[in-house]
This record gives C-alpha cells, sequence and structure tokens, in this order.
C-alpha cells in the first residue's frame, strides 16, 4: 500500500496535470527509489558482517524485533533479548557477555529485524519532493510555479537526476537523524 494516495498528491502538487494511473505509477516507482535508498517504511532485517562487541544499523532503530547470529557457516542462534543492549540512540547494538546466550563478541554474521526510527511524514515530504521534480523536468523542460508566476526552461536529464538525488540524500539524512544544511 502506498503512503500516499493520487488525491493527496494532487492536492500537494496542484500544477500536475498527469492521469490518475500516471500519478500511481510515479508514486509508486518513487517508493521503490526510497525503499532502496534506505530500507522499507515498517519493519526492515539486513545481514550485517560483525567484528567486535557491536554493530551498527543502517538507520536508528525504535524497537529490534529480532537477531541471529552466525559463529560459522552453519551455527546459528536466535538470541534473547538479554543478549544485546541497543546503543547511540537506536543506531548500534552492543552484544553482551551476560545473558541467555552470553558471548562477548558478535559472531561474524548478524541478521537483525527491527523498526527504524522513521517518521511516515519525512517519507511523505520526500515522495511528494521526487513526483514534482519529475513533473518539473517532463518532456524536458524545466516548469515551475510559485502563485501566478510561471518559468519553463530546458532541462537537461543529469539536472533532473541531481535533483533527485538532493531530494533522496536529505530524506536519508532525516531517517537517520542527521541534519544537512
Amino acid at each position: 500500500m502506498s503512503i500516499l494516495s493520487v488525491a493527496q498528491v494532487k492536492e500537494a502538487i496542484p500544477e500536475l496535470s498527469w492521469s490518475d494511473d500516471t500519478i500511481q505509477m510515479a508514486i509508486d516507482a518513487n517508493e521503490a527509489a526510497l525503499d532502496e535508498a534506505i530500507g522499507p517504511l515498517g519493519s526492515d532485517t539486513r545481514l550485517i558482517m560483525s567484528a567486535g562487541d557491536m554493530v551498527f544499523l543502517p538507520r536508528p532503530a525504535s524497537a529490534v524485533d529480532a537477531i541471529t547470529e552466525w559463529t560459522d557457516d552453519s551455527t546459528s542462534t536466535v538470541l534473547a533479548s538479554d543478549d544485546y543492549e541497543v546503543w547511540y540512540r537506536g543506531r548500534a547494538l552492543r552484544r553482551l557477555a551476560n545473558g541467555t546466550n552470553p558471548r562477548g563478541r558478535w559472531g561474524f554474521k548478524v541478521s537483525v529485524t527491527f523498526t527504524p526510527k522513521e517518521e511516515p511524514v519525512q517519507r511523505a515530504v520526500a515522495l511528494t519532493e521526487l513526483i514534482r521534480v519529475d513533473n518539473a523536468y517532463a518532456g524536458g523542460t524545466i516548469s515551475r510555479t510559485m502563485g501566478s508566476w510561471s518559468e519553463s526552461t530546458s532541462g537537461a536529464p543529469a539536472d533532473r537526476e541531481r535533483e533527485r538525488a538532493n531530494v533522496v540524500s536529505r530524506y536519508v539524512a532525516s531517517a537517520m537523524g542527521m541534519v544537512l544544511s
């Protein structure tokens, strides 16, 4: 299910003149781009190669749902919640030497299923901005409208991709809890 509906996109981007089917395709494609950049909204599972007593998640976790640790290629252990602790505001997990499955260091490979500390509003804003960029560069021209003012200029595909990359990097940084100026 999409985080934004076609109606919400039309409301957020009133200058959009695409059909409902085209808007839905843009929503789906841009959600896939955000998923690829940082992971899906909701539960995420990552396989992490580890060394030492800490593993770092690709984005902060609000909850850790499951951890499986491999100490060799054929031996895996599902960890209990007392086998690790969450550090750095959900960005890292520290392996504990006490607990149900005590070890002072992580096994060489760890699968972590977690719920990211991501606000759906952040993703909706990024999704809207990506669609706005796509619309602005539709047909090889850049169209901008603000109130009664509007302009259209020719735009290169590289400009479009640069603007899209900027939107995605701002979203990734905000989802990671970083601030970009």
